[in-house]
């Protein structure tokens, strides 16, 4: 009889791609962020703030910290969602380790559609100001989208420590930490 196939390696590929794609469109948006403010405005922005306040900065900046915050709880929410209704399913290793995959993989890509989305917004507010602070929001947003990015490692230690919290939920007792 045949070993079932890993779920991990049937789903891992094609996320790993997407989250790839996002990656590099927040690089593609900074690169050209950098072009327009370096060579064709010589450093000062396209439309340089009026005043003492860069708003369009600031309101980048502002946007980045909701999307970060976002992308560092909405995972741990959804599993925790689909952990309930998973315990009140019967056990079944397969379906269990498919129902985490599906939400992994979903948080993934809303948390790196998230910091893209202010990567976009701090890019734009670049341009626009040549701020110093619009630049960081950019850099920090796509280290945020690096350090999210799955490696099969991770996305299997994961998936291993929730398979672990799942089976403690259902036999009624605290969940291991963290």
């Amino acid at each position: 009889m045949a070993a079932p196939e890993d779920p991990l390696s049937r789903r891992f590929r094609p996320v790993r791609f997407l989250a790839g794609a996002l990656l590099l469109g927040a690089v593609f948006i900074l690169a050209i962020a950098a072009l327009v403010v370096f060579v064709l405005t010589g450093g000062r922005g396209l439309a340089p703030a009026q005043g003492p306040v860069p708003v369009v900065t600031v309101v980048s900046a502002f946007v980045a910290l909701a999307a970060a915050l976002l992308a560092a709880f909405l995972p741990g929410v959804l599993t925790r969602a689909t952990q309930r209704r998973l315990a009140a399913a019967p056990p079944a290793k397969a379906a269990d380790a498919d129902g985490l995959l599906a939400v992994r993989h979903t948080a993934l890509v809303l948390s790196l559609v998230l910091l893209e989305g202010a990567t976009v917004l701090g890019a734009v507010a670049y341009m626009l100001e040549a701020h110093a602070l619009a630049l960081a929001v950019v850099v920090g947003a796509v280290l945020m989208m690096l350090l999210r990015f799955p490696t099969e490692a991770r996305v299997r230690a994961w998936l291993n420590r929730e398979l672990g919290r799942l089976a403690a939920r259902r036999l009624g007792r605290p969940s291991p930490a963290a």
